[in-house]
């Protein structure tokens, strides 16, 4: 059947006038309506309504949600055929029953069936869209599958002015599409290879084939997922410009320029993107930083970086100041880091000031004015000056070859050091070395100054394996090994340790009066001993130790000595024949410089007992064994046996 139909209501109650008008949709309310409905011949309907309603309630289609209005004013037109259908509004505005609320809108939704080889198409236009508002009704509009179900995909926000979107084909798949508007804190959820946005504002005019775009705006984020890991990168402020355009079947989105500001740094950039459905893409990016947060690049480093490398980052460059930095990324990010030269990544950093928390346990480097570099598969921290403890550092360099190797990734850290002896002892007293050989270095006192040479080799993944292998080298020093003990003076050599032992091959001092060569190896058991050779003057002892006794001795003897030192404490030995020490002590201590009188001598420091073990013993003459206490007013006590009571029995 085909007619015309005019209808005016004032204050009608849509409902009731269900028994006497053949409405095309079912419909219920309250309120004034003019409608002009016009039916053809297969189907065909024309309706145009103004309307001023309340309480609405209406379903669009047969397999649609019933959609509930609270209020409802402005002009609806709806057309139907075998050809397609038209949805529209003039100054529309609606207030849903959950809430939603569409200020005045003039919208236009045409959809065009195909069929007989033409394909379907679709027009949208509107002069103001608020696109969360199109996403929650999109449920109940007579809208393709396709179009509601790529709505919820992208999660659109935001709100665009002159927009005109056209497509053709299927709205899940389009063959071809336009889009031309403004748009204001605009949001779309990242899929598919494209990036998502959050807060962004400009103008994008283009379609299928190539258009343009321009971004402005402040508090904004780009949701790059594929990329980076988190995807989301911040900015307080973005202006960009650029387009797309597709060549050979391949879409191609060009960043002419960009400039940026964020917490985290403020610079431009430039380049090239070609998303790829399933992958990564490929990409050609430079940018330039002039201002950057340090403890930040963990964030920008691609997601192909592991997260055990990101981690270290994060966690190891703990501060920084970054005058420059550049960036160039470019190759299929699948290929990532393009081992083979297929393709490029490059992150230079200018580091001021740095402070490098490399490893767990270990003292940081500090001051480090140099260079991060991340270039291919690997990472290279260099730094021309910077500073361990006390000590000045040269020629640090920290590499790892491979980002992304298993068992684990492997830095290598490497560097010179030139200071106070004190603090190289110091940084052994706090690495994890002095674990392993029982912390003797606590308790030795230097004066003068060294070289370090160093060199880790940390995996990453599990950095309490790091190996250590340096030496230092020494001149001029005067160093205190055991308390109690004459100093070595003017000691020169080298000590060579690993992250679990420590060797001296050889060193000479100066030690009562007379040179002295010491060695030292650390043994199965932690212990590091040292073995000295030498010669005692009687006058240094006399300088040394205010001893009555030491007063009637004259010449010197040679000696030699053994030190182990440590986490229980020190012991030393010491023995020599005495041949070449007078003595003009009363008998039987009394002895000529040729005579060979057997003596040791026995120091026990353990460091849980308050006091020092002391034993003396020369041949059958004299034996002696003293407990000595520690602190500012040691005191001795003990029992010296001399003549035969030394043979006979051990002192009181």
């Amino acid at each position: 059947a085909a007619g015309r139909l005019y209808v005016e209501l004032e204050r009608a109650d849509l409902g009731g006038w269900q028994a006497w008008l053949d409405y095309p949709l079912p419909l219920a309310g309250r309120g004034g309506v003019r409608a002009w409905v016009e039916a053809g011949g297969e189907g065909a309907l024309e309706l145009t309504a103004d309307v001023a309603l309340e309480g609405l309630s209406t379903r669009l289609a047969a397999d649609l949600p019933e959609l509930r209005v609270d209020r409802l004013d402005g002009r609806l037109s709806m057309a139907r055929s075998a050809q397609g259908s038209r949805f529209a509004s003039q100054g529309l505005a609606l207030r849903l029953a959950d809430g939603l609320t569409v200020p005045p809108t003039d919208f236009a939704l045409q959809l065009e069936a195909g069929g007989e080889g033409a394909r379907p198409a679709g027009v949208l236009s509107a002069n103001r869209l608020d696109f969360a508002a199109l996403a929650a009704l999109a449920g109940y509009l007579p809208l393709e599958a396709g179009v509601r179900a790529r709505l919820s995909q992208l999660e659109p926000r935001g709100r665009a002015e002159d927009l005109r979107m056209t497509w053709r084909g299927a709205p899940e798949a389009p063959s071809h599409w336009s889009l031309s508007a403004r748009f204001d804190e605009i949001g779309l959820r990242a899929r598919e290879g494209w990036p998502g946005l959050g807060g962004l504002s400009g103008r994008i005019d283009g379609d299928a084939q190539g258009g343009r775009f321009r971004l402005d705006g402040s508090a904004m984020h780009v949701d790059l997922p594929m990329v980076f890991e988190p995807g989301r990168l911040e900015f307080e402020r973005l202006r960009a410009e650029g387009g797309w355009q597709r060549r050979d079947g391949r879409l191609e989105i060009a960043l002419d320029g960009a400039e940026f500001d964020n917490a985290d740094a403020a610079g431009s950039a430039s380049g090239r993107y070609w998303p790829a459905a399933g992958g990564a893409g490929e990409i050609d990016l430079q940018a330039r930083l002039t201002r950057a947060q340090a403890t930040a690049v963990w964030r920008y480093l691609p997601r192909v970086v592991n997260a055990n490398t990101r981690d270290w980052v994060q966690q190891g460059i703990r501060a920084a100041g970054v005058p420059e930095a550049r960036l160039r990324l470019q190759g299929r990010l699948q290929d990532f880091p393009f081992r083979d030269g297929s393709g490029q990544f490059l992150v230079t950093v200018r580091v001021a000031d740095g402070v490098l928390d490399y490893a767990p346990g270990w003292p940081r480097i500090e001051g480090i004015q140099g260079e991060v570099r991340f270039q291919g598969p690997g990472m290279r921290i260099s730094a021309e000056r910077a500073r361990m403890l006390g000590v000045d550092l040269v020629d640090v360099v920290a590499d790892v070859p491979d980002l992304d190797v298993t068992p684990s990734e492997i830095m290598t850290i490497s560097g010179r050091a030139q200071g106070p002896t004190a603090e190289f002892l110091r940084f052994v007293s706090l690495s994890p070395v002095a674990q392993h050989i029982g912390g003797f270095t606590d308790g030795i006192r230097a004066e003068g100054r060294g070289e370090l040479e160093l060199k880790l080799v940390m995996p990453l993944r599990n950095t309490p394996d790091t190996r250590v292998e340096g030496v230092f080298r020494f001149s001029g020093n005067r160093i205190e090994l055991v308390e109690g003990l004459p100093a070595l003076e003017r000691a020169g050599g080298a000590v060579r340790f690993t992250g679990d032992s420590l060797a001296i091959p050889a060193a000479r001092a100066q030690f009562l009066g007379n040179g002295v060569d010491v060695k030292a190896q650390t043994g199965a058991d932690g212990m590091v001993r040292f073995e000295a050779a030498g010669r005692a003057d009687a006058a240094a002892l006399r300088a040394h130790y205010a001893l009555p006794l030491l007063d009637g001795l004259s010449g010197s003897a040679d000696w030699r000595a053994t030190v182990r030192v440590g986490k229980a404490g020190t012991r030393l030995e010491l023995e020599s024949d005495l041949v070449g020490l007078a003595a003009s002590l009363p008998a039987p201590l009394n002895k000529s410089a040729g005579e060979a009188w057997p003596a040791r001598f026995v120091l026990d420091h353990v460091s849980a007992r308050p006091a020092d073990a002391l034993a003396l013993q020369i041949g059958g003459l004299l034996r002696a064994e003293l407990q000595r206490t520690r602190g500012d007013a040691p005191a001795v006590r003990g029992g010296i046996a001399i003549g035969r009571a030394a043979a006979d029995a051990p002192p009181a």
